[in-house]
């Protein structure tokens, strides 16, 4: 769906062309964190949406927060780098730090989660089976799903930290959420089968990707 979601930033950008954060989203979408060893990313067409925001800003035709700077900051060594190990590392310690400062901010804890999972994907491995790299990630997450229990991109992430044969259970409940939840999102019809794999739920993981279809 990163195509779809590009859509909705750029609609949104010629909206407001001042709104700083519909360029960092679309540029989020030239990253898919979690595909491939190392992630996939098109990261020309990343710095492209960066680099026209910073000629906004030399031209005074926008005015950002100290936040959303934060967020623009972050994401920049991620395109600079070309999403290698590196690159992936920095973002998700700069993602860290925004996350602290602006404690109340949701979406800066979930995409540094992200951020983290990218990060050790890459450098270690597919390990959702090691507890010490799990935990973590999934506190935080729980946290903010246990206050916003509706929220699309806490429960897409949380099936992603519990897709192992360790973890799988923990996922189940989200897995049966999830596809109610965004019922009009292809994808979120199909994460459910990273659960129900683990678990042998060989007709549910059937149907998950059936409907996604």
């Amino acid at each position: 769906w990163y195509e779809e979601a590009r859509d909705h930033f750029r609609k949104a950008r010629e909206l407001d062309p001042g709104f700083v954060m519909a360029y960092w989203g679309e540029a989020m979408t030239f990253d898919a964190p979690l595909q491939g060893p190392r992630g996939v990313q098109d990261s020309k067409a990343g710095q492209a949406v960066l680099s026209r925001l910073d000629e906004l800003a030399v031209r005074g035709d926008l005015k950002w927060t100290a936040r959303e700077r934060g967020f623009i900051d972050a994401l920049r060594p991620l395109f600079r780098e070309r999403g290698n190990p590196k690159g992936r590392r920095i973002f998700a310690e700069a993602m860290e730090k925004l996350a602290t400062r602006y404690p109340d901010d949701d979406e800066a804890a979930v995409f540094a989660v992200l951020a983290r999972m990218s990060a050790a994907r890459v450098e270690r491995g597919f390990t959702w089976d090691n507890a010490s790299l799990v935990e973590p990630l999934a506190a935080i997450l729980e946290e903010v799903y246990q206050r916003r229990p509706e929220h699309p991109g806490v429960v897409h992430y949380l099936i992603h930290v519990y897709d192992s044969r360790t973890f799988a259970p923990r996922g189940l409940p989200l897995a049966r959420l999830y596809s109610q939840l965004a019922p009009a999102a292809s994808h979120a019809l199909h994460m459910p089968s990273h659960i129900f794999r683990w678990l042998g739920m060989w007709a549910e993981m059937a149907a998950s990707n059936e409907d996604s279809y």
